[in-house]
């Protein structure tokens, strides 16, 4: 049942186009664009275009009407499968279990369908980029349903937790979607189950066993969340108590950027690095600041835009980093954008 929700949502009745003939029920969209030419047709279930495209440059945008973050998961997943290098500090796992997906879509077309291309380019859809998130959302059904009953033995309490995860609002939307967080969900729940299974091993050879794979599905958990929760939270208190600090302490500014930098790199707690822009606005107008690795601020003075560049690396990566300070004069009708 979750899998089928799931894979042929969302489903129309038919009765408001065609109140007069029959009710029947449909889960295709007809007469609207289904590539990034606009070119007018039907799409079913996870090909649906969450909202229509806008032209921009001759092509649609988005091009297949994606939402959230699939605008880039399903593109770096793409960019995976031909083996072109794009920057996202997410971890990769989550992008490479799509990036199958993408891969057995182009496949089946080409064998099936008869299509003309790459597995990689005809796979490149949106029926590509969600089947995978589709199929991780539905078996997290059952597998909650195995937890629950090892939490206690009674099966009408684990019906009761699957059913009502099985027709969770934001969970269902996250399980047929192209996008990685329901992945660590599937995997962090696998680990607790297959932990419970360690627990109640009744062999010293199953024990091992049972241990072993907790290990492994845990390790795939901690892959496709590293960056998330309580590593990123973690890394924000250590910026975050370090200015406290140094504002406390009169540091200047280069002698804080440097410190913060010292920080990060030590801290270990993530495999990735941070961006800061800091700066100190004085009573007369006069800004100093520091960017470490983050977009560029503007000044926007009448028709003439200032950038903000001087600083430094992000933190994080080298311990040795140093920085600069730039000065900037804001006056009356000026106005600052900063930006992430």
């Amino acid at each position: 049942m979750a899998f089928v929700l799931r894979f042929f949502s969302p489903i129309f009745p038919d009765l408001y186009a065609h109140p007069q003939d029959h009710f029947a029920l449909d889960n295709c969209v007809v007469n609207t664009p289904v590539n990034s030419k606009a070119s007018l047709g039907a799409l079913c279930g996870l090909g649906y275009p969450y909202q229509r495209g806008y032209p921009s440059n001759g092509s649609l945008a988005p091009a297949h009407g994606e939402i959230f973050d699939e605008v880039y998961f399903g593109d770096f997943a793409h960019q995976d499968l031909i083996g072109q290098y794009y920057f996202d500090p997410e971890p990769p796992l989550g992008k490479l279990i799509i990036a199958s997906g993408e891969w057995l879509y182009g496949w089946w077309r080409a064998t099936f369908e008869q299509a003309s291309g790459s597995y990689a380019d005809l796979g490149f859809t949106p029926f590509g980029f969600r089947i995978m998130g589709v199929l991780f959302g539905s078996l997290v059904i059952p597998l909650l349903y195995l937890l629950a009953l090892r939490l206690w033995p009674n099966r009408l309490f684990a019906a009761a937790a699957a059913l009502l995860a099985c027709f969770d609002g934001m969970f269902f939307v996250q399980s047929r979607i192209g996008m990685i967080d329901i992945f660590p969900i599937f995997f962090i729940l696998l680990a607790y189950w297959v932990f419970h299974l360690h627990l109640d091993s009744p062999t010293r050879r199953s024990s091992i066993a049972s241990l072993l794979a907790t290990g492994v599905v845990l390790g795939l958990a901690i892959a496709d969340g590293s960056g998330h929760g309580l590593p990123a939270a973690l890394v924000v208190r250590d910026i975050y108590m370090g200015l406290r600090m140094a504002m406390d302490r009169d540091f200047k500014i280069i002698r804080t950027m440097e410190k913060l930098n010292h920080i990060i790199h030590r801290g270990r707690l993530t495999t990735k690095f941070v961006s800061l822009f800091y700066g100190e606005l004085e009573t007369g107008g006069i800004l100093i600041y520091s960017n470490a690795g983050h977009n560029y601020p503007f000044l926007l003075k009448g028709n003439r835009i200032e950038y903000l560049q001087n600083g430094g690396p992000v933190f994080g990566p080298t311990p040795d980093a140093t920085y600069t300070r730039g000065f900037a004069k804001l006056d009356p009708g000026d106005l600052l954008c900063l930006y992430s």
